[in-house]
Formats: structure tokens, sequence, C-alpha cells
């Protein structure tokens, strides 16, 4: 069977504003020679952590859920030992 991939995109902020930086670096790549590098650095990444609030710091894709096992029995026997070591 086919395992079904989900669409949804589950990205970190950290991915998010690398992500960014990489799409303002290309798309505006001119202003760097007007700028100057350590300007432009600045800038790209004043407007990639702008760009990027609120976003959440960790992924939160659905955990799978696990069936967790109760055991009755371990209570009436803890009970049945506690009366049987009673000093009289």
């Amino acid at each position: 069977m086919a395992k079904k991939n989900s669409n949804k995109n589950h990205l970190t902020k950290q991915g998010a504003k690398d992500q960014v930086i990489k799409a303002l670096e290309t798309s505006l790549g001119d202003l760097r020679t007007a700028l100057g590098d350590k300007k432009f650095n600045k800038r790209v990444k004043q407007a990639s952590r702008l760009l990027t609030t609120g976003l959440p710091k960790t992924d939160k894709s659905p955990k799978p859920k696990v069936k967790k096992i109760v055991l009755d029995n371990v209570a009436e026997n803890s009970a049945a030992k506690d009366t049987a070591f009673k000093p009289v």
C-alpha cells in the first residue's frame, strides 16, 4: 500500500526564514550592488524576520496516537498485599 503524503507544509520558523532570505536575495540581487553586501544582508534579514512573525517556532505536525493500557488488577493486588503485612 502506498502512503498518503499530506499536502500541508510543515515548516519550522527558521526554515521559513531561510526560504524567505533565499527568495529575497535572488529577486533583489540588483540592490546588493547599490547598497553593499553588509547593508543588503542586514535589510534582507530584517525583512525575513518581519515576514515570518506569527509562525510557530517548532513543527506541530500531528503525532501518532498511542493507545494506553490500563491495568485494573494492579490496584487490587496492591490492596491485598497491604492487608497481609499489617502488624497486629
